[in-house]
C-alpha cells in the first residue's frame, strides 16, 4: 500500500492545477503534495508501528550531506522569513525524501514506472496543445503542459527521458503486469508496429543491444517475461512522444540536459565496452574516441544553442556578471534564502547607473531567476552551500554502490562499470545529471515536480550506496544481540515518529488549511484588482495579509492596488515591507507615484531614477519622471529627459511605446516654445 501511494503523489502533483488558486500551476502542486506527503506519512508510520518488523535505514553520505545542506536551508530561513509555502513544500520535500529512503531496493522500480507513465502524460499533454486540442497556460506559448510556460514543462521531460532511455535498454523485471495489460500492449505494439520505421526501430535496437547482461533474476529464466514486454513497450511511447514534443518547447536547457542524461544511460550499455576493464583492454581507443566525440558534440551544441537566441543567452550572461556581484559581497554565507529575488535588481541598478547607455542595458530587465543553480545557491548561501552542493553531486555520481564495495573487498571486482550495472541505480543517476544539466541555464528549484525527481533520484542512488559506519562499539558482540539492538532501536525510532505525528497532525492540518484558503482569497483579490475595481478588492488582500506578509509577489499587488485607490501611505508601508523580498520597476514606480501623490518630489525622482536603472532599456520609468519634471516646474531637466527618451533604442515595438513617445514630442515641444 505505501509503495501504491507513493506512486500516485509522483504520478499525480506534476497533472495537478487548481484554478481557485493564485498561480494555480504552482501552488495547486505544491498544496497537493503537501497535503499527500502528510497523508502518506501517517498510514507509513501507523504500518510500521504495528508491524513486528520494523523497516531500518541505513546512513550514507548523502544522507549526511542533504541533512547538513537541509539544516541551513531552515537556519537561513529562521534568520531570514520567506514565503511560508515554500518552506512548507521544502519539509514535505524531506519527509519525500525519507519515505523514499524506507522503501525496499526491489520496490524502486515501481517508483521509476510511475515517473514515466507521468512524464508520459505531459508529454500527451503537450502534443495535444500544440495541436490545439487544450488551451495553454501562458498568454504568447502554444504549449506549456501542466506548467505555467514551456520551459519548466521541458526540463520536467529531459528528467523523465533518461528513466524512459534506460528502462527501454535495460529492462527492470517487473512481474505483475500480465493479464489484462498484457494484452492491450499486445495490441498497441502490433499497431505500432505496422509503421515500417518504428518496427525497424524494434529490431534494429533489439539485435544491438541483445548482448546486454541480464540480471541475476532474469538471467534465472529462459524466457523473456510479458511484464518486461510491458514495461518496455511503455518507455518507447514515452521516449517517442517526448522526442516530438521536447524540440517544440525551444528550451535549450532542457536539450542539453536530455542529450547529457541520455548519453550517460548509452554509456553505459554493453555493446559499448567503456566501463568494462580488461588486461590488455582493446577498446581503450574506442573509449577515449567516444568520450571525445561527445564532449565535442556537447560544444557545439552550446555553441549553436547560444547563436539560436543569441538575445536571451546574452541576457543570462548579464545576470550571471551581476549575480558575482552579489558572491563578491558576501562570500561565505551568502545572502540568505530567497535573497536572490529580493537584492538582484538593487544590484542591476548599481551596475547601470553609471552609464544606463552600455550595449548590455538593452538585454536587462526584471530578475527573478538566476538561470544558474548553482550560482544562485552561492549567492544565498555562499561557499558554504556551493560547497555542500558539490560534495551532494561528488557522492551522488562517484561513491561505489554497496554491492561494488563489497565485490572489490572480496576480489571480485571487475571495473567501475559493477557500480553501473543496477539497471535502477543507472537510471536515477541519468536523470539526476539530466537536472543539474538543466540546472546550469534554468530555474528548476523553482520548479516542484522537477524537485521531487532530483529528491527521488538522490534517495535511489542512497539507498544502493555503502552505509556510513558513524558508530562502532569497541566490544564486539554476537550477531544475534546486534540485530536484537538494531530491531529494538528501530521499533523505538518509529513509535516515537508516530507519537510526534499524534502531536502535530491537527495543528500542522490547520495551518495548511489557513494557507490554502489565503490563495484562494488571493486569487479573489486579484480578480477584482484586474477588473479595476481598486477600493473593493483591498478587503481581500487585508484577509490575506496575516499570512501572506512574506511573499513578495502577494506583497506588489497588494501595494500596488493600494496606490490605485488613493491610500498612498498605506502603500508605502506595503512596497516597503516588500522590498525585503521582491524587488523589480513595478515596486519602485508604485513607489514614486506614492511619493509624487504626497508631494514628496525628491523621493519620487530617486524612486523613478532607480527603477529606469534597473531596466534602462524600460521606457515608462523615464515617462514618469518627464510628467514629475514638468508637474513641478523643473523645465530643463524635463526637455532634457523627454529628447532622451525620444533618442532611446526601442527593444519591444508596442502601442505604448509609441504614444509615450508621441507625448515626449509634445512635451518638448511645449517647453521649449
Amino acid at each position: 500500500m505505501p509503495i501504491l501511494l507513493l506512486s500516485a503523489i509522483i504520478l499525480v502533483i506534476p497533472q495537478l492545477d487548481i484554478r481557485e488558486l493564485i498561480e494555480p500551476t504552482q501552488s495547486g502542486k505544491a498544496f497537493g503534495f503537501i497535503w499527500g506527503m502528510l497523508g502518506y506519512v501517517v498510514v507509513v508510520i501507523f504500518i510500521a508501528t504495528i508491524n513486528k518488523e520494523a523497516r531500518t535505514v541505513r546512513i550514507t553520505w548523502i544522507d549526511l550531506l542533504l541533512g547538513a545542506y537541509g539544516l541551513m536551508v531552515v537556519i537561513s530561513y529562521w534568520l531570514h522569513p520567506t514565503d511560508n509555502l515554500q518552506m512548507l513544500s521544502f519539509g514535505a520535500l524531506i519527509l519525500f525524501y525519507l519515505s523514499v529512503r524506507t522503501i525496499r531496493i526491489k520496490y524502486l522500480k515501481f517508483i521509476l514506472l510511475a515517473v514515466v507513465i507521468s512524464g508520459l502524460t505531459q508529454a500527451m499533454y503537450g502534443n495535444l496543445q500544440l495541436w490545439g486540442y487544450y488551451p495553454s497556460n501562458h498568454g504568447i506559448f502554444r504549449m506549456t503542459g501542466s506548467f505555467f510556460n514551456p520551459g519548466p514543462f521541458a526540463g520536467y521531460l529531459c528528467a523523465v527521458l533518461p528513466i524512459a532511455v534506460s528502462i527501454y535498454f535495460k529492462g527492470l523485471n517487473v512481474r505483475r503486469f500480465d493479464g489484462l495489460i498484457g494484452q492491450m500492449f499486445d495490441r498497441l505494439k502490433t499497431s505500432i508496429s505496422q509503421s515500417k520505421t518504428l518496427k525497424l526501430f524494434f529490431e534494429r535496437s533489439n539485435q544491438l543491444f541483445s548482448n546486454v547482461q541480464p540480471s541475476n533474476s532474469e538471467a534465472s529464466n529462459n524466457q523473456t517475461p510479458k511484464s518486461s514486454n510491458v514495461l518496455k513497450g511503455i518507455a518507447l511511447i514515452t521516449i517517442i512522444v517526448i522526442a516530438l514534443v521536447l524540440p517544440a518547447s525551444r528550451s535549450r536547457a532542457a536539450w542539453l540536459g536530455a542529450l547529457a542524461g541520455c548519453f550517460f544511460v548509452f554509456l553505459t550499455l554493453q555493446p559499448f565496452q567503456l566501463f568494462k576493464r580488461r588486461s590488455p583492454n582493446p577498446f581503450k581507443p574506442f573509449k577515449r574516441a567516444i568520450i571525445v566525440v561527445g564532449i565535442l558534440f556537447f560544444a557545439v551544441a552550446l555553441v549553436g544553442m547560444y547563436k539560436f537566441k543569441q538575445g536571451s543567452a546574452d541576457g543570462r550572461l548579464l545576470i550571471w556578471k551581476v549575480s558575482a556581484g552579489m558572491v563578491k559581497d558576501k562570500p561565505i554565507f551568502g545572502h540568505g534564502t530567497d535573497k536572490f529575488a529580493a537584492d538582484y535588481m538593487n544590484y542591476q541598478a548599481a551596475y547601470f547607473k553609471p552609464n544606463p547607455n552600455l550595449p548590455e542595458a538593452m538585454q536587462a530587465d526584471n530578475v527573478t531567476y538566476a538561470y544558474n543553480e548553482l550560482l544562485k545557491l552561492t549567492v544565498e548561501y555562499g561557499l558554504v552551500g556551493l560547497l555542500l552542493a558539490l560534495a551532494v553531486i561528488w557522492c551522488l555520481f562517484f561513491v561505489k554502490s554497496e554491492k561494488g564495495s563489497r565485490q572489490k573487498a572480496e576480489g571480485r571486482w571487475r571495473g567501475s562499470r559493477q557500480k553501473l550495472k543496477n539497471p535502477i541505480h543507472l537510471a536515477a543517476r541519468g536523470g539526476l545529471l539530466a537536472i543539474i544539466v538543466f540546472s546550469m541555464f534554468s530555474y528548476p528549484s523553482e520548479i516542484l515536480p522537477i524537485k521531487m525527481l532530483f529528491v527521488l533520484f538522490a534517495a535511489i542512488v542512497a539507498t544502493h550506496q555503502k552505509p556510513v559506519n558513524l558508530f562502532q562499539s569497541a566490544a564486539k558482540e554476537t550477531t544475534q544481540v546486534s540485530v536484537q539492538k538494531t530491531a529494538f532501536a528501530s521499533k523505538a525510532i518509529w513509535v516515537a515518529a508516530f507519537a510526534a505525528v499524534l502531536i502535530t497532525a491537527y495543528p500542522a492540518t490547520q495551518y495548511l488549511t489557513q494557507q490554502y484558503q489565503a490563495y484562494k482569497t488571493w486569487k479573489d483579490a486579484s480578480d477584482i484588482y484586474n477588473v479595476g475595481a481598486y477600493p473593493e478588492c483591498l478587503e481581500y488582500f487585508e484577509l490575506a495579509y496575516p499570512l501572506l506578509k512574506t511573499n513578495g509577489a502577494f506583497l506588489v499587488q497588494y501595494g500596488k492596488a493600494l496606490e490605485m485607490a488613493e491610500k498612498h501611505e498605506a502603500s508605502i508601508v506595503i512596497l516597503n515591507e516588500a522590498k525585503q523580498h521582491l524587488n523589480n520597476t513595478v515596486l519602485y514606480t508604485c513607489l514614486g507615484n506614492n511619493y509624487k501623490a504626497l508631494g514628496m518630489h525628491p523621493e519620487a525622482e530617486q524612486a523613478y531614477l532607480h527603477a529606469w536603472h534597473m531596466a534602462p532599456a524600460r521606457f515608462y520609468p523615464l515617462y514618469l519622471l518627464v510628467k514629475l519634471y514638468d508637474e513641478t516646474g523643473q523645465t530643463e531637466k524635463a526637455v532634457a529627459m523627454a529628447k532622451k527618451v525620444l533618442r532611446k533604442e526601442v527593444k519591444v515595438e508596442s502601442t505604448a511605446v509609441e504614444e509615450i513617445k508621441d507625448e515626449m514630442r509634445k512635451e518638448r515641444t511645449q517647453n521649449t516654445e
